[in-house]
């Protein structure tokens, strides 16, 4: 890897460990000042609807500007929003609705960093590094997300909450210093003559990849099923490890790094392997393993606690292995220009999914049970990774088909131009 891509790697990392910090630290703000479990995940859905919001309809605004400044911009706009709380806090001012106001205003300055993040990747490191670029940097944020959350929580406990919300704050903007050491131009984006159009088009664009390329459409059905097993699983944790595993506050904590574990080994393990070419079986039985794993769990009884810790590790393993791929497959395939309103999409596509099956994972185990709830919610990405597999769309993906930007998409049409 390159000079560039460790410089921001190196920043990316420190934004990540300030988000850690942040994260808790808020969570406990809001619990001191309200005490109400309601209020924490009020703050959490005005994060995420504004966010999620944006980022489905300002993909095309990554791929106007300059990805390089774009990010080290929003940098700069999420330290001002993050430092408005703990300077509250300091002056004796601070109310939960403030707490509620960050968070809109979080979520929209988070909303196209993933996106601009994602697609600056292909600018900075060649073609053909790419599945070992986005393993390398799975495995730096997964490292943040075994240690943050420790470190975060024993600064909260010694020294409160605020302390922990000024170093996020300081921590984007080490991030957004780290930018500055990147040539602006390496940020630019090479448009070609009839790639531009008007906004909305440039937007619809964006959808017709998936009718284009349908391999790409299946691949975010499968992101969307395991996401959804996965979500309603980590959102029961708590009620799995008491309930079914007799276990305590520990145990869930425990549980909760064996998956990040996991992730990290498996992330590590494509580093090492570098591109596959037959990426339909690299990249669907990976997924098909970690559903298989949750459903799993439905099975183990009171003391099974390591048990549950191996199946976790073996479910990281397979998204640590599947994630890498995936990306580089969107960054292979579409042409610089779109790439921001693609991820956009596909980012909304994954993650839309969550709160739904938050709700829904709940119902089913408060209903029938959190066996039942494991059991059906884990078989559902084992079925959709192996229909996938069976699929004739997704035979485009394997040996040299996914070298480069789809033939289809290399003559962007412009707002009102035919298709031929």
């Amino acid at each position: 890897m390159n000079r560039r891509f460790w410089i921001i790697m190196s920043g990316h990392t420190i934004s990540m460990l300030g988000t850690s910090f942040g994260t808790i630290a808020q969570a406990w703000l809001v619990y001191e000042l309200t005490g109400s479990k309601l209020a924490m995940g009020t703050v959490l859905m005005m994060s995420t609807l504004p966010e999620t919001l944006l980022r489905l309809f300002g993909g095309p605004l990554v791929d106007r500007f300059n990805r390089i400044a774009l990010l080290r911009n929003l940098n700069i706009i999420q330290m001002m929003v993050y430092a408005i709380a703990p300077a509250l806090a300091m002056a004796g001012l601070l109310q939960v609705w403030h707490l509620y106001a960050v968070a809109v205003l979080a979520g929209l300055s988070r909303a196209l960093y993933a996106p601009a993040a994602f697609s600056l990747m292909p600018l900075i490191v060649p073609r053909e590094q790419l599945v070992r670029a986005n393993s390398l940097s799975q495995s730096l944020t997964t490292g943040v997300g075994l240690a943050g959350p420790a470190m975060a929580g024993a600064l909260v406990a010694a020294v409160g909450p605020v302390p922990a919300m000024v170093l996020d704050v300081v921590s984007y903007g080490l991030a957004a210093l780290s930018l500055v050491l990147i040539p602006q131009a390496v940020g630019v984006v090479q448009h070609r003559p009839g790639a531009r159009g008007s906004y909305w088009g440039e937007m619809a664009a964006g959808f017709r990849v998936f009718r284009q390329i349908p391999a790409l459409l299946v691949v975010m059905l499968a992101v969307a099923a395991i996401n959804f097993a996965t979500t309603a699983n980590s959102s029961m944790l708590v009620p799995f490890v008491r309930e079914q595993l007799g276990g305590s506050a520990t145990a869930v904590g425990f549980l909760g790094s064996a998956l990040t574990a996991g992730n990290f080994l498996g992330s590590l393990a494509i580093a090492w392997a570098g591109d596959m070419k037959r990426r339909r079986l690299a990249m669907m039985l990976p997924l098909a393993v970690s559903g298989g794993t949750i459903a799993a769990l439905s099975l183990l009884t009171p003391g099974h606690l390591t048990a549950a810790a191996a199946l976790l590790v073996l479910c990281g393993v397979g998204l640590g292995m599947f994630n890498p791929q995936n990306q580089a497959l969107f960054q292979r395939l579409i042409p610089q220009e779109m790439q921001g309103r693609v991820a956009s999409i596909r980012l909304t596509i994954a993650w839309g999914v969550m709160p739904l099956s938050a709700f829904l994972g709940s119902l089913v185990a408060e209903r029938a049970g959190l066996p039942a709830m494991l059991a059906l919610f884990g078989l559902v990405p084992v079925v959709v990774a192996l229909l996938a597999i069976s699929s004739s769309a997704l035979r485009s993906i394997d040996g040299d088909a996914a070298a480069g930007p789809s033939p289809d998409l290399r003559a962007p049409r412009a707002a009102g131009q035919p298709s031929t």
